[in-house]
């Protein structure tokens, strides 16, 4: 865990240092290729002695490095990477760690994309999974019983932000001498220091807070040095690296990534205790709330509870359905951590991959419904759910 030189808010505008000359706004390098004076030169920019983002760009860009560098900053990282989406980072940690043969942990209740990668994907190319219910107790310890070589966690949970104790999985994961890589998307690098709490990794969907606009595409890794670069390598070779124009993107959008988390923070909240006192809701999914059951965790390991929600609606589908069609301001669509105020069923997005049987297993119901909370006036927010439920 590196100590940031500066507050948070400071960071994610100057970056680590923040340079007393030149645009106030980077410039966006289009290249694809550089020039050299020489032969040697070119030798040596090959290798990553000189010049390591002026070479060919899917080595690496100026754009690139200038946002990684801001990631780092704000994960309090050694090194961070940046890819063209969120599952290409989770690809490149398991393609960088893992081989035929090799023992990984998996939390059961993660995202559904995640899932139906390890599924369809790493147990095919021969790793050995074992899937893990947070919510059992002593279960991570007893899978850490055994060698294994990685163990991936997700907190807070995609849809009903449940929470991973980290502390305690990274202990574990020492005993087992695996390395522990977390997604930490729904909480973002402003509510949640994942590498300060022990994991060996943190991974984002850069799609979502950090770039917070619905408008681009990009996923993080942070992590040592020394693991980064071996991750790097696998980016390289795969090819799943972004161009300069998405890396800009990204690091405009870190500027006010401060503002938009505490803003979406403070409104959840107010959505999540509104929804609770609803007769026509059922349950309501959200750390900030003290009927959570992870509500006490959520509160030792986050400086705040974050902009997604889920909650059960009831009456089950049909209900859930005729609710989310009468809602005029929400958008229906997918995806999460924009500006827009965006309802999805997750039987129908973030979990449709998965049979109907593990869903229900995992708590998600047919009547569930996610909420990713925008920037709107929460006024207009909980008055246009106030009438979407007469409609029900």
């Amino acid at each position: 865990m590196e100590q940031p030189r500066h507050g948070f808010e400071t960071s994610a505008i100057h970056g680590d240092g923040g340079a007393r000359e030149g645009p106030v706004s980077p410039s966006i390098v289009t290249a694809s290729t550089f020039r050299f004076s020489s032969v040697e030169d070119l030798a040596l920019a090959n290798a990553g002695k000189i010049r390591k983002d002026r070479f060919y760009l899917r080595y690496g860009s100026p754009n690139l490095t200038s946002v990684e560098e801001r990631v780092s900053a704000l994960e309090g990282s050694e090194a961070s990477l940046l890819f063209a989406s969120g599952m290409a980072a989770i690809s490149a940690v398991a393609f960088a760690l893992l081989r035929p043969g090799s023992r990984m942990i998996v939390q059961r209740e993660i995202y559904g994309g995640t899932l139906s990668f390890v599924r369809d994907v790493l147990i095919p190319w021969g790793v050995a999974v074992e899937f893990v219910s947070i919510h059992e107790r002593g279960a991570f310890e007893s899978a850490c019983s055994r060698k294994a070589d990685l163990i991936f966690t997700e907190t807070p949970t995609n849809p009903l932000c449940r929470i991973a104790d980290l502390r305690d999985i990274s202990k574990q994961a020492a005993r087992a001498g695996a390395l522990h890589a977390c997604d930490a998307t729904f909480a973002s690098p402003y509510n949640q220091k994942t590498l300060a709490l022990g994991a060996d990794l943190v991974v984002q969907s850069a799609t979502k807070y950090l770039g917070g606009h619905s408008d681009l595409l990009g996923g993080t890794v942070a992590g040592s040095a020394a693991l980064v670069a071996r991750i790097e390598t696998i980016r390289r070779r795969m090819g799943a690296v972004p161009d300069a124009q998405l890396a800009w993107r990204l690091e405009r959008s870190l500027k006010t990534l401060a503002v938009r988390v505490e803003r979406q923070n403070r409104s959840a909240f107010e959505i999540a205790q509104f929804l609770s006192a609803h007769p026509k809701i059922e349950k309501v999914y959200y750390p900030g709330l003290p009927s959570h059951p992870d509500h006490v965790l959520a509160r030792s390991q986050m400086s705040g509870f974050g902009g997604m929600l889920a909650f059960d609606v009831r009456g089950g589908e049909p209900t859930a359905r005729k609710f989310v069609n009468s809602l005029e301001l929400i958008a229906i669509a997918p995806s999460l951590g924009g500006v827009e105020t965006l309802i999805s069923p997750p039987m129908h997005t973030s979990h449709a991959s998965i049979p109907p049987e593990e869903r229900r297993r995992a708590g998600i119901s047919d009547g569930s419904l996610r909420l990713s909370v925008g920037l709107e006036s929460l006024e207009d927010i909980v008055s246009d759910l106030t009438k979407a439920f007469l409609s029900i």
